[in-house]
């Protein structure tokens, strides 16, 4: 059944995603995984003026012990000249994954435009993530060897939204550690 659900995952993600009507379905997540789902305490900063779209809640689960469920939840939905940037860094090691000063350590990136999620991965193996758009709700579930410790996952992990003609929101970097739930994934049904 674990060898069919990723099978179906990679699938989905060699077509590209797409815009879903329900995406937490459509992304094979059922309702204990939902129920799995723990705000991540994330310092989302306030400015005025004309600006993108900011950030109101992140949501996390760890699903087993390589499987990662995202839920961000914007202020307002993503317009089709903006888009939103998860950098996740997923062994929590500096040392792997993207080099520099802003985004060292980033093993994936999630970017989220025109009602769809593209990625990066930078150098890590092993590693699909698939994601899709709802309105002001991103997701993202991905498959990765994570960095565990006392039956917790610990990730780090930082956003960026921009809107053309609009000044950006951004947080820094937080590490966040998450408990390791045992739900077993669905199958993605075919329509």
């Amino acid at each position: 059944m674990y060898l069919f659900v990723r099978l179906v995952l990679l699938a989905v993600i060699m077509s590209g995603s797409v815009v879903l009507a329900n995406p937490p379905k459509s992304l094979g997540v059922n309702e204990a995984m939902l129920n799995a789902l723990r705000p991540l305490k994330l310092k989302i900063v306030e400015r005025p003026g004309k600006r993108a779209p900011n950030f109101k809640t992140i949501e996390a689960a760890c699903l087993g012990k390589n499987r990662l469920l995202l839920k961000l939840t914007m202020t307002r939905p993503v317009p089709s000249n903006g888009g939103v940037v998860v950098y996740l860094n997923l062994d929590n090691d500096l040392k792997t994954g993207r080099k520099g000063k802003h985004h060292a350590g980033v093993d994936l990136m999630g970017m989220f435009g025109k009602g769809k999620m593209s990625k990066r991965i930078i150098g890590y193996k092993n590693t699909t993530a698939i994601g899709a758009m709802d309105k002001d709700i991103l997701w993202m579930l991905i498959d990765a060897p994570l960095s565990i410790k006392d039956n917790q996952a610990t990730i780090t992990l930082h956003l960026l939204s921009q809107e053309k003609g609009k000044k950006g929101h951004s947080t820094k970097p937080a590490v966040f550690t998450i408990p390791i739930t045992n739900i077993k994934p669905v199958a993605v049904k075919k329509k």
